[in-house]
């Protein structure tokens, strides 16, 4: 469901996010998969079930799974289903509940255990929703924060959260040395007001024209790829399954 612009997963990460993950995982590993393909593998029969999608949301919110039309496990998905070590896995599920939006605002603004009575004001100053949508969706939603967020691991909230940064640490604990990363020679970076471009070095008009025509053509395909997005993602008929 959504609350303002915030994505709220319907699917309690623990155990029911993960079982519908390894369901996918099992059989898929980290391939892509279509989406009406994803549906008929985890038992539905048009792909257009709104179960579906919400099942597909509450993956995509937690960052379990990644893509748009076609669909992957994502690396944080297998690092919490296939975990090195159990402080791999408390990363990985502490960074998951995080990734969802709106719990991490509400973690950074009232804690792990807000107040009953007012939470509903809470939603509202994050969100911008009106008082009574809030006042409406406040119990359920302060359930399914509090399910997500008492799994999370208080002492590596204040870490980067990232698996790979993990990763590196304990390569680097095994004497690995550090190479310093010289600056390249072989570039020009021009700064305008907050931005920054990059070119190599040369006849920087020139280059700068290519890059433009690169980007027309990559804002083009990104502009295609939402619409076939929201056309894959708009049920046309609905057919409920029961959970």
């Amino acid at each position: 469901m959504k609350l303002g612009d915030y994505e709220i997963p319907e699917i309690r990460l623990m155990p029911n996010a993960i079982t519908v993950l390894d369901e996918i995982y099992s059989v898929k590993q980290r391939n892509k998969v279509l989406s009406k393909d994803l549906a008929i593998h985890l038992g539905f029969k048009y792909g257009t079930e709104s179960y579906f999608y919400r099942k597909l949301k509450t993956l995509l919110s937690y960052g379990l799974l990644e893509g748009k039309g076609s669909y992957q496990v994502s690396e944080l998905g297998e690092s919490l289903l296939q975990p090195r070590t159990d402080k791999i896995k408390e990363i990985a599920k502490t960074k998951a509940i995080l990734n969802v939006e709106l719990w991490k605002a509400i973690k950074e603004k009232v804690g792990k255990i807000p107040r009953e009575g007012n939470f509903w004001s809470v939603l509202v100053d994050i969100t911008k929703v009106d008082p009574n949508t809030a006042k409406k969706e406040q119990a359920k939603i302060l359930k399914w924060y509090l399910e997500d967020i008492e799994l999370i691991s208080e002492d590596l909230i204040e870490s980067e959260l990232n698996i790979d940064n993990s990763t590196k640490d304990q390569h680097l604990s095994q004497g690995s040395p550090q190479r310093k990363q010289e600056p390249r020679t072989d570039v020009e970076t021009i700064f305008f007001d907050k931005y920054e471009v990059t070119l190599p070095k040369g006849n920087l008009s020139e280059e700068w024209e290519i890059l433009k025509s690169y980007m027309d053509i990559k804002l083009k395909n990104y502009k295609y790829e939402e619409l076939i997005e929201e056309e894959k993602l708009t049920p046309i008929t609905e057919n409920p399954q029961e959970e």
